[in-house]
């Protein structure tokens, strides 16, 4: 399996819908986060709202870092029948996005790790709400993330200027998380019920 394709693809997902933001500030769970959704840096230290701003290209390999070194050996981990690239960036950038903790519990791991391939789509689609609401950003990176699971030659990596970010700002009302374990990476509550974690 070609790995680094996938985390060039999950990266590319990542950067699309979590957009850059070069000042520190508070996501809507609370936690200082910069960059590309970042809330710790390589050394392990915390992302605090006294840091100084970082460029796209300081962001750029701090997301890389926490792809390769993070959400990669989690999904490796989890769901060790993924079988192709495409559908492994796209359990990667889920799991980026709503943290290991979501994936452990989910029924999509288990649909994933049974070779139901087919079922994966649907229960992709369950988790596009935050805060209890159904999110319009949610759902359309659940749709990017399908249509790698279903469609393996679809590499969306471009990194077009007039792309935005589909999350919700800063401001935005919305559930974030701190994923299970360590100081780790916060991401939108998004599942079935969405009261979850």
């Amino acid at each position: 399996m070609n790995i680094d394709r996938s985390l060039e693809v999950a990266a590319a997902l990542a950067r699309r819908f979590e957009g850059f933001y070069s000042k520190p500030y508070l996501c809507p769970a609370g936690v200082p986060t910069i960059g590309y959704g970042a809330t710790y840096y390589e050394d392990g230290r915390a992302v605090t709202l006294r840091d100084a701003p970082i460029s796209k290209e300081r962001a750029d390999a701090l997301l890389l870092w926490m792809v390769r070194t993070r959400y990669l050996p989690q999904v490796i981990r989890l769901c060790p029948e993924i079988d192709t690239p495409e559908r492994l960036a796209a359990i990667i950038d889920f799991t980026f996005n709503l943290g290991s903790g979501a994936l452990r519990a989910s029924t999509l791991r288990r649909r994933i790790n049974a070779g139901h391939w087919d079922s994966v789509p649907t229960e992709l689609r369950k988790w596009v709400k935050g805060g209890g609401r159904v999110l319009a950003g949610l759902v359309k990176r659940r749709e990017a993330e399908i249509q790698l699971v279903c469609s393996p030659h679809h590499w969306p990596t471009h990194r077009g200027r007039g792309a935005q970010p589909t999350r919700p700002r800063p401001d935005a009302a919305g559930s974030r998380r701190a994923d299970a374990g360590s100081r780790a990476h916060h991401r939108h509550t998004a599942g079935p019920g969405a009261r979850r974690r």
